[in-house]
């Protein structure tokens, strides 16, 4: 790339772009991007309503679901829910290794389903999936095998604390640090996958741990019972508080076992660092997250092993339902770019041609060392046309890109804030 021409479009650029050095300094080019980008006051909070709708919408049908009239709901049927935890996962009972064996089959299947159709998979979220019963029985053993005081205080910052906030943080990670709409995402899948838990825990109303260890498997049950903290009074004994026997006691579902939204929550912020995230950290600690939640929640005795896997499983089909209508932004964080015109499957075997072109580029440009300075020369790679038949690579001369061509907005909000200057950046990404 001819190096005036870099410097030419390196001062063009406007200075929202430049790298702050001070607080005041973030301040004053957060505020300046967010006017070069055209936004206002309206359209922001347009776009937050828009992104955000699916977790409103969940958050207000779940708090008013006490005022749903008791003759309309269902039945309460007490024992189906710990029976069925009990042959899907007690190791030794026959059915168990039926219900596993089914689950692998079912997951390799639709990871092969998946690639057949175009959609990229993560073998990350495979292994998931194919390890949570070991993972369920191991962690529910060492759940009911140890009780401290401090394992406690750790159990309530899992359930409670870690809930509210890693969703938070995941947020704004995915906001700074990776494509624009991907936080959108994020909260579609999120409030997708809630609501259609909210829906289950309303039309099959399920008993937690606590209710059948206080009342026994062949209790009755009814609406008017009111919630219980469970192990989280333990936290209220020590603390010498009533905030967790009092916020549960308000709980407007008592009967909302299965699926887990904590293990929901927690799965789907996992698959989307593992999916976006290049960092191996990250990935580790987004795993390390839901092995915590499904801990937190088997100790405290408010889930079962099933409720748990039931809230992955929503968690898995939130996540590749919106997969499959927005895979371009999926498969951009892969790496690929792509658009409306090639599958993700096209544009896996066109990164393999650009990969054996590389080789070739050398000699490419060489036989054509007599373009001017301010072109660079690129290697057109092997494509498949629009009436199917193959285009041999040639050499082509392309110009440097004008800044009217470097789409800021297509990049990350922290790498338009921060890096907007570095212009090899944009003219990768936007290649």
């Amino acid at each position: 790339m001819n190096t005036d021409m870099v410097t030419s479009l390196d001062t063009s650029l406007e200075t929202p772009y430049a790298t702050p050095t001070s607080v005041s300094d973030f301040i004053v080019h957060a505020y300046k991007s967010f006017r070069h980008n055209h936004r206002n006051i309206f359209t922001l909070f347009l776009s937050f309503c828009t992104g955000f709708a699916p977790v409103l919408l969940w958050l207000t049908l779940f708090k008013n679901a006490q005022h749903i009239p008791t003759e309309w709901r269902p039945e309460i049927i007490v024992k189906w829910l710990p029976l069925a935890d009990e042959h899907a996962f007690h190791i030794g009972d026959f059915s168990s290794y039926v219900f596993y064996f089914a689950v692998v089959v079912l997951a390799i299947s639709i990871h092969k389903l998946l690639n057949l159709r175009c959609l990229l998979t993560n073998d990350i979220h495979l292994y998931l999936f194919i390890g949570a019963w070991p993972l369920l029985n191991l962690i529910n053993y060492f759940a009911h095998s140890f009780q401290t005081s401090s394992l406690d205080i750790i159990s309530y910052i899992s359930y409670v604390l870690l809930h509210l906030i890693v969703p938070i943080v995941t947020g704004v990670y995915l906001y700074v640090f990776q494509n624009p709409g991907v936080l959108a995402l994020y909260s579609w899948c999120l409030g997708t996958q809630n609501i259609l838990g909210l829906s289950t825990h309303l039309l099959l109303p399920s008993s937690p741990p606590w209710f059948i260890h206080l009342n026994g498997i062949n209790a009755t049950a009814d609406y008017s019972t009111l919630g219980y903290a469970a192990g989280l009074t333990r936290i209220d004994a020590s603390l010498g508080t009533n905030l967790a026997t009092n916020g549960f006691h308000k709980s407007p579902i008592v009967f909302g076992a299965f699926p887990s939204l904590h293990s929901a929550m927690a799965v789907m912020t996992c698959l989307f660092i593992t999916w976006f995230s290049a960092s191996k950290i990250l990935k580790a600690a987004a795993l390390s997250f839901v092995t915590c939640q499904w801990w937190a929640t088997i100790y405290l005795d408010h889930h079962w092993r099933l409720d748990l896997f039931a809230g992955m499983c929503y968690a898995f089909t939130s996540f590749t339902l919106y997969k499959a209508l927005y895979r371009s932004k999926f498969a951009n964080a892969a790496g690929i770019n792509t658009d409306s015109q090639r599958t993700p499957k096209q544009y896996i075997a066109l990164k393999q041609e650009q990969e054996l072109a590389q080789e070739q580029q050398f000699d490419c440009s060489s036989s054509s060392s007599s373009s001017s300075s301010s072109s660079s020369f690129d290697l057109e790679m092997q494509v498949l046309s629009s009436d199917g038949t193959e285009e041999q690579p040639q050499c082509t001369s392309t110009s440097v890109p004008s800044t009217s061509e470097v789409h800021l907005m297509d990049a990350p909000f922290g790498q338009r804030l921060f890096y907007g200057t570095r212009l090899e950046s944009f003219f990768a990404g936007s290649k």
